[in-house]
């Protein structure tokens, strides 16, 4: 809240005057006759007449008041901040194959541990602008560059297992997230790139994904997520209901990470290489990962300001009308 004219402020004793002023004359309207006749003056034993002559004053000094105010200005600020220069612009690649079914992310999969925590570093990362891919047998961009994170989170809160195919396509899922940085204006331009498998579909290959990230200045921070020693890959049979995926000799398929593929990338890139675990581990790579891309951005600030000088001569001129239809037709005096 602000003043716009405080200088109105000088005007107080005209104000105070014209209220003592006001007083006097109603205090002596009160000692003459104030009715035509006897039959008039009746009316005063009305204990709602009775009120409505002592409310009378009150009524007239409000609407100086609220007129004073007026005149005063007072306005109610709001800030709105602008970014003009995005510091860090980050794309979140996650895989969404089959395997990121793997229960060893307890009590949730995989994939619902990574979704959990990546809405927890967006919500952490205000000023930047971050989207999302979602890859599997191919890429599909979830959500471009935004600093909307409502949008952002309820994207990634859809994001499916199985969606983009079975199979994980790390080389196509790096090189679609490239494509969403490469023209970005901001100082810093990164790709989290999360996978528990091995590249093994798309037409892209991941060493010629990163260097193409190299050239266009993305830097790429890789997570191998999943235990060591892999995990069973659960699956639902329409029959059988919920079955883990077997070999031909009906041995159970453990879930493998390309560890070394994801470290070229990383080295490549100028970036780091993480295995994640479990769900704690992941959540202090993505802090590793926050304090590591800390770069300033410029923040214009912009203030806007509500009028309440309209507001509050309605209301004197609302409760104006109130006395004058108070003074001229109930409190009618003698002419």
């Amino acid at each position: 809240m602000r003043l716009a004219n405080p200088w109105m402020v000088l005007l107080l004793p005209l104000v105070v005057g014209i209220v003592m002023w006001a007083i006097r004359r109603h205090r002596g309207s009160q000692e003459g006759i104030l009715f035509p006749n006897a039959a008039a003056s009746a009316t005063l034993e009305n204990p709602w007449v009775r009120r409505w002559v002592n409310l009378q004053p009150g009524i007239r000094l409000g609407v100086i008041g609220l007129v004073f105010l007026s005149l005063l200005r007072p306005q109610l600020e709001t800030q709105l901040n602008e970014i003009t220069e995005p510091g860090v612009d980050i794309m979140v690649a996650m895989d969404v194959s089959g395997s990121m079914a793997a229960e060893d992310f307890a009590p949730d999969n995989r994939l619902e541990a990574a979704k959990k925590v990546a809405r927890e570093f967006i919500v952490s990362r205000p000023n930047d602008r971050i989207g999302m891919i979602a890859f599997g047998t191919f890429a599909l961009t979830q959500c471009p560059l935004t600093t909307d994170r409502l949008v952002l989170s309820t994207l990634v809160d859809k994001i499916r297992l199985g969606e983009a195919g079975e199979d994980t396509a790390i080389g196509l899922g790096l090189a679609t997230a490239i494509n969403r940085l490469k023209n970005s204006d901001a100082k810093s331009k990164i790709i989290i790139l999360l996978t528990d498998g091995v590249n093994n579909a798309g037409g892209v290959l991941p060493d010629v994904a990163a260097r193409a990230a190299r050239d266009a200045r993305i830097k790429v921070y890789t997570i191998g997520i999943g235990k060591e020693g892999g995990a069973p890959i659960p699956h639902m049979d329409p029959v059988k209901g919920k079955v883990y995926e077997t070999d031909d000799n009906g041995a159970p398929i453990f879930t493998q990470i390309d560890e070394l593929t994801l470290k070229k990338i990383a080295v490549t890139t100028g970036g780091r290489y993480f295995r994640a675990t479990d769900e704690k581990v992941l959540k202090s790579v993505y802090k590793t990962i926050d304090s590591l891309e800390k770069t300033p951005s410029k923040v214009k600030i912009y203030h806007q300001y509500i009028e309440l000088f309209p507001l509050l001569l309605c209301l004197a001129a609302f409760f104006l009308a109130i006395e004058l239809v108070l003074s001229r037709i109930i409190l009618r005096t003698a002419p």
